[in-house]
């Protein structure tokens, strides 16, 4: 699909700069030859791939080549280095066609491309400079080489603005951009935490003002990556001069809403068809209708959603505010959203204009600052040092929090110790000089401990007065914000909320446990993380749209309704929405905010619970699509191991244990149908038993075993030899074997997987498997 969009004459030059094993690379092969390139030596000549690791990129090289190994007359540009290290227009060397005697290797400039695809890392350049000192450094030099002059909005006083903590594919979109002219096209997969962090300002930016943004693309019906617990989304960017077109462009904001196999149901092997396919579906998306200023344009049908705006009104839009501007929106919101918001832009603000926002308590060392009732009385912990603390959103269950909510206390200290001795507060003081001789895992003191060292006093939190609105950083399925007239504390998993003018703190509260912004939290909120929650985090909370301080002081006048509520558990948002007294308290909401309209209401609670659980479901497909691989790649490893260690099968019983001469005068003995096993004992006799309930009862236990090691399917008639003595050895023999094979096949799983659990697992499974039972200990 990316190629699709990228690749469209059969001239194109095709990098991928973080190429892996080549499977964009193949597929560009596969694209430009259908355009019309078919000799094997253009093809490899148009298509370049760099990888950081040297295994994965010899494995491009000869995923390329095998494409036609009678055609050795060209090597693929394969380069096994750092991205960054990779400038644009110098020579690489790649070995001569022909290698003997005097043979030099072929040098050939690295050209301008038409085409840049691939599937940047998701690694966090902070965790890269951990491991490699200064790379930070590095790559700021390579970018400014690059850009200093043709785009200087990327750097302030000489240094790059790209946040310190803006993950590797940012840098790599910039440095991939230098190696493409103008023209060309861009298509990527990354993480899209850009579309809502800090650093994804200067993205937006430079896209914005250096490219036509022709999509931003959003699968919300299948996860793209099991193994990678982000979100995913593609971006096609088409390197741009001039500004008038730049503008003109409608940027495609695209949600498929169907898996991409029934999206793209061509096979890969009928070349033509799917290509054919696939352009088919970037001619319909590029031929929908351009947006006039200012307005945003919806298409929909059973595959998609493409929502239409002017990238013109996208850059005022975010030189205008200065930050990060929230395009997720475009990709998830349903359409009552914005059917409410226009309606409600002329009474609203921000958050952070009619109140204060704080983050809790970030303690710094957890298991110290946050005591249980076990800790107090073991340390005799003087009450006044202690205050009621709300540790995590999840202790909380209703919108009114009590005392009666909390299990914890926080430490919250400002004395020093020579005064807590004066005033004979020995059990803080106890349990102070504890915490100093205690450290981390990595040996460091928890007083050293950096989040701490800071203050005067290691163990002073300070002293703060907390807030009577609480927010949650971290959302699931239940919205609603905290009303805490308790005044207790609050972790940092929470912000407290103080507003400017106490008379709007009901209408406040109000507003924040209504529907309405229920829809508009979940919208303005980041949904990067692969187990499906939402995070808001402090800069998010501060600029979502709340009514003003009049329409506030408007709202409080439903304070009741909020009140039949208040005390009750608050349920997943899809239950919640048909309780009568919700229903209630949004119709007053939104009559109040100018929206007097039953089928909005409505449409509203469709709208909220559609998204969030379309955000859940596509954890839970994550999580399935990586159980299935599991177990695909645990039935791989058990034949593995069966192909490896019984490559002639397993012995057989009785006949690799039982002397043919002992078979001379063997007994028959007629068994039922189904699996067998060793019954109870009864002075000496023993009993078969069948899974079907049927019964043998046998004068032994020796014969009882060797009538179940002799089991198979569909054998009804049991040979046993005549002398007990040949029974008892030949299933002393057979219990010895599979001992020792157990065993052997427990170490060998044990080799692979390190997992020791694992390991009994799957070898009670590989003998059963095999038809091995063994009868007793």
């Amino acid at each position: 699909m990316i190629i699709a969009f990228c690749v469209n004459t059969k001239n194109d030059a095709v990098l991928d700069p973080t190429c892996g094993t080549g499977t964009f690379l193949i597929r560009s092969y596969d694209r430009l030859k259908t355009l019309g390139t078919t000799r094997h030596q253009q093809l490899l000549a148009q298509i370049w791939g760099v990888d950081i690791a040297h295994f994965p990129a010899e494995l491009a090289t000869i995923n390329l080549y095998r494409k036609n190994i009678e055609d050795y007359a060209n090597f693929p540009h394969i380069i096994a280095r750092d991205f960054f290290e990779v400038l644009p227009g110098h020579i690489h060397e790649f070995p001569a066609p022909k290698p003997g005697k005097g043979d030099k290797a072929i040098k050939v400039p690295m050209p301008q491309f038409q085409a840049a695809v691939g599937n940047f890392p998701f690694i966090r350049q902070l965790l890269i400079e951990r491991q490699v000192p200064g790379y930070k450094q590095q790559i700021a030099q390579v970018l400014s080489n690059e850009w200093r002059k043709d785009y200087p909005d990327l750097f302030s006083n000489g240094d790059l603005k790209l946040s310190g903590q803006a993950d590797i594919y940012a840098y790599m979109f910039f440095h991939t951009a230098a190696h493409v002219q103008d023209g060309g096209r861009l298509g990527f997969i990354t993480s899209n935490s850009w579309l809502n962090t800090s650093y994804g300002y200067e993205l937006q930016k430079f896209f914005l003002k250096n490219f036509r943004l022709i999509a931003i693309i959003e699968s919300r019906s299948e996860a793209w990556f099991s193994d990678a617990a982000v979100n995913t989304i593609v971006t096609v960017l088409e390197k741009c001069k001039s500004k008038e077109a730049r503008d003109a462009t409608p940027t495609r904001f695209i949600q498929i809403k169907t898996p991409l196999a029934e999206a793209i149901p061509w096979e890969i092997q009928q070349a033509d068809k799917r290509w054919g396919g696939l352009d088919k579906l970037v001619s319909q998306i590029d031929s929908l209708p351009a947006p006039a200023a200012g307005e945003i344009l919806t298409y929909e049908d059973s595959t998609q959603r493409v929502r239409s705006r002017r990238q013109g009104d996208l850059l005022s839009e975010l030189e205008g505010t200065g930050r990060t501007a929230k395009w997720g929106v475009f990709l998830r919101a349903p359409r009552v959203f914005f059917e409410m918001t226009k309606r409600l832009l002329a009474s609203f603000t921000q958050l952070q204009e009619v109140a204060a926002i704080r983050r809790g308590y970030t303690a710094g060392i957890n298991e110290f600052f946050y005591v249980s009732r076990e800790t107090i009385e073991h340390w005799q912990i003087e009450p006044q040092f202690l205050k009621p603390v709300i540790r995590s959103p999840k202790e909380v269950s209703s919108i009114k929090l009590a005392t009666g909510d909390v299990s914890h206390k926080i430490l919250l200290c400002q004395t020093d110790k020579a005064t807590l001795r004066k005033m004979k507060c020995l059990g803080i003081l106890r349990y102070i000089r504890w915490g100093e001789s205690r450290s981390t895992k990595e040996g460091k003191k928890w007083p050293e401990v950096p989040s701490v060292s800071g203050r005067p006093l290691w163990y002073n939190l300070g002293v703060r007065e907390p807030g009577t609105i609480l927010l949650q950083m971290i959302t699931n399925d239940r919205f609603f914000a905290v009303y805490n007239p308790k005044h207790i504390h609050v972790d940092h998993n929470l912000f407290e909320v103080f507003p400017n003018d106490s008379a709007d703190e009901r209408g406040l509260l109000v507003y924040l446990n209504s529907t309405v912004f229920a829809l508009i939290r979940e919208v303005g909120s980041r949904v990067n993380l692969g187990d499906g929650a939402a995070k808001t985090e402090g800069i998010d909370w501060e600029q979502m749209p709340v009514p003003d301080s009049p329409t506030l002081k408007k709202l409080g006048a439903h304070w009741h309704l909020l009140e039949r509520i208040m005390n009750r558990a608050m349920q997943p948002i899809a239950i919640e929405v048909r309780r009568p007294d919700r229903q209630t308290l949004d119709a007053a909401v939104m009559k109040t905010l100018g929206i007097d309209d039953q089928s909005l209401q409505e449409m509203l609670y469709e709208g909220i619970t559609g998204l969030v659980e379309e955000r859940i479901q596509l954890a839970q497909s994550r999580k399935r699509v990586r159980i299935q691989k599991v177990a695909r790649d645990i039935e791989k490893l058990k034949d593995q191991i069966v192909e490896d260690l019984f490559p002639d099968g397993t012995k057989r019983f009785p006949d690799a244990f039982v002397d043919a001469k002992a078979m001379t005068n063997a007994e028959e003995v007629s068994v039922p149908d189904g699996t067998l096993r060793l019954g109870p004992s009864f002075f000496g006799r023993c009993e078969v038993v069948s899974d079907n309930g049927q019964r043998i009862e046998l004068e032994d236990e020796d014969t009882a075993a060797f009538i179940v090691y002799s089991q198979r399917p569909n054998l009804h008639i049991i040979r046993i030899p005549a002398s007990r003595a040949a029974v008892r050895r030949a299933n002393t023999l057979y219990e010895s074997y599979l001992q020792r094979t157990c065993k052997l096949v427990e170490a060998h799983i044990f080799e692979r997987t390190l997992d020791h659990k694992l390991s009994e697992l799957l070898t009670r499974q590989i003998l059963e498997e095999l038809g091995i039972t063994l009868a007793r200990k």
